[in-house]
This record gives structure tokens, C-alpha cells and sequence, in this order.
């Protein structure tokens, strides 16, 4: 990756908390990820940030979501559910979890572009 980007360093058995702990200081959100795997020598050429954005997707999405695919689904590919935001009361997480996740989801998606 040339230019500025966001480095952040992660560690693999903890995605949750190490996004929790790097992604907030980010200041301009416009600037693409540089996600650095603390441990592992691979450099980001794009595989590590969408592997990142990808496992804390699915750890959030199974936390903040309720699926609504329909339970005679045989569709066990996550990516054909249907998902929707559960309350915040309801999974018991707190609100500003919410902007998080939103932002995570966003990234996620422009990683893809």
C-alpha cells in the first residue's frame, strides 16, 4: 500500500479486543486500513485487512444481529442469511458498540472495492 494509511496491530486470537483497542484513535476513517498481525510477518498488501474486517464482522454480526433466515434453511453459507440489528437492551451491549460496529461494517465493505 502506497500513501497514508491507518496501521493498526492486531492479534489474531483476540480481534474483538484488539479492534476495540486500535480502531478508536483512528482520526480520518477515509484513509485505508493497514492491518499489521502482531507475530506474523505479513506484509498488507489487502489480504490481511479483509481477513481482519471479515473476522470481526462475523464475531459482531454474531453478537449485535439476530438471523432471520428461516429455520428450515439447509443453507448453512452465513453469507445467504438474513440479518437484522438487534436492540441494544436486547444483546446488552452498549450503544456506542452500535457506531462501532457500523464503522467496522463500513470498512469492511470499501476494503472491497
Amino acid at each position: 500500500m502506497e500513501g497514508d494509511v491507518n496501521d493498526i496491530f492486531v492479534l489474531r486470537n483476540n480481534i474483538v479486543g484488539s479492534a476495540e483497542d486500535e480502531l478508536p484513535f483512528i482520526t480520518d476513517v477515509r484513509l485505508p486500513l493497514k492491518v499489521h498481525f502482531i507475530g506474523e510477518d505479513a506484509e498488507d498488501q489487502g489480504g490481511p485487512r479483509r481477513e481482519f474486517l471479515g473476522l470481526l464482522l462475523e464475531a459482531y454480526t454474531a453478537r449485535c444481529c439476530i438471523n432471520e433466515s428461516s429455520d428450515t434453511d439447509t443453507d448453512t453459507d452465513t453469507a445467504h442469511n438474513t440479518y437484522r440489528l438487534a436492540p441494544a437492551a436486547e444483546v446488552g451491549l452498549p450503544k456506542e458498540k452500535y457506531k462501532f460496529f457500523g464503522m467496522v461494517a463500513g470498512n469492511s465493505s470499501l476494503s472491497y472495492m
